[in-house]
């Protein structure tokens, strides 16, 4: 038993001899190849190659690094119209071409404004691009002169500099208008022989600043009474937006004697003013007629009496009477001949009377009739 175990003894150290001397020729073998010097040429040296003895070696290849600088590109960028919110937009890389996302600041507030459109009466001192906007109307008589404002208001914090402008359509065979003038800061540019535009531009407004432009036209002559004159004015800002303001006016008549309605005030009280004349005129035969003006009469001429009636007042006269006795002096010289439509003549009373006439206010009406001096 003993024996046994000697000889078990004396093969593990045989075995751990072994072990070591292999150990060593394999570190003298590594240390050998690791110093075996290059065979070129000393011009040109070159590194050391390292091996890896044993096990299968593992290959390390060198890459370069992209290191992100502060630049990112974004294709589209921050949007910069005005009133918009922050946010963050996708659509961006780095340096490094690398998506990635960017914050986006809020853009200023949009600049607003607000318009208002008004008539005022044409006061007397009024001149070409000056009006005193004194007393504003709501109605219109043919043939009146208006004075139209546009007012103009930034409501804003924000300055408007540029981009806004106003234009305003003057038509006459729309809206009974005929263009006059206009302040220095519009001007009127003629479309067609009835229409035009009133254009104001280059406009600028400080925050809570207002401005007044104002232009004068003419209603027609012929504007039907009843209707409306419609105007309307745009003002354009912000390079797209635009708002409107529309100031409606009655037409209203202008003849006296209208009583006051919701709308139109009363006219003042209706008056005849009625001229009469008479006078004498040379018969030549024929119809009758008023050229040559006579103070004297010779035996058996005949000639015309011409009553002449003119309304100067505001109103038409119906029914004009005209009595003409033929008894003053020398009258009884006279004889009636004949007369115009409208007349008859008495030989009773020797009385002439006309009647059935109407004279329209600012006309004339004529009665005549013809006499016959006697020869004796």
């Amino acid at each position: 038993m003993k024996k046994n175990k000697a000889i078990l003894s004396i093969f593990l150290i045989l075995v751990i001899l072994l072990i070591g001397v292999a150990t060593i020729f394999i570190s003298s073998k590594v240390s050998q190849e690791q110093a075996i010097a290059p065979t070129a040429p000393e011009s040109e040296p070159q590194a050391a190659e390292v091996k890896w003895v044993g096990s299968a070696a593992c290959t390390v290849t060198a890459t370069s690094l992209c290191v992100a600088s502060d630049v990112i590109t974004c294709n589209p960028d921050c949007p910069t119209a005005c009133g918009t919110a922050a946010s963050t937009i996708s659509t961006c890389k780095n340096s490094c071409g690398i998506a990635t996302t960017k914050a986006c600041p809020a853009t200023s507030a949009c600049a607003d404004i607000t318009i208002v459109k008004k008539a005022f009466k044409n006061e007397s001192t009024n001149k070409a691009g000056s009006y005193d906007l004194k007393t504003e109307i709501s109605s219109a008589t043919p043939g009146q002169t208006i004075v139209y404002a546009i007012y103009l208001k930034n409501t804003t914090s924000v300055a408007v500099t540029k981009g806004v402008y106003i234009k305003d359509s003057v038509e006459k065979d729309v809206n009974f208008l005929t263009f006059l003038d206009t302040t220095s800061a519009c001007r009127y540019v003629q479309n067609t022989d009835t229409m035009g535009t009133v254009i104001c531009d280059d406009i600028k407004l400080n925050p809570g600043q207002e401005k007044v432009f104002a232009f004068r036209v003419k209603a027609s002559d012929d504007a039907v009474v009843g209707k409306k004159i419609e105007n309307k004015a745009q003002v354009w800002y912000n390079l797209d937006k635009f708002k409107e303001a529309t100031k409606d006016l009655v037409l209203c008549s202008n003849a006296c004697g209208r009583v006051a309605t919701d709308i139109c005030a009363a006219t003042t009280a209706c008056t005849d003013d009625l001229e009469v004349t008479k006078k004498a005129y040379k018969y030549v035969g024929g119809t009758y007629a008023y050229t040559t003006e006579i103070d004297t009469v010779a035996k058996n001429q005949t000639f015309i009496y011409a009553i002449t009636i003119e309304n100067f007042g505001e109103v038409d006269v119906t029914d004009v009477n005209i009595t003409d006795t033929l008894n003053g002096e020398k009258q009884d010289q006279l004889t009636f001949v004949d007369a115009k439509s409208g007349c008859t003549y008495s030989a009773s009373d020797r009385r002439v009377k006309c009647d059935g006439l109407t004279v329209k206010a600012g006309e004339k009406g004529v009665y005549a009739f013809k006499v016959k001096v006697a020869g004796g």
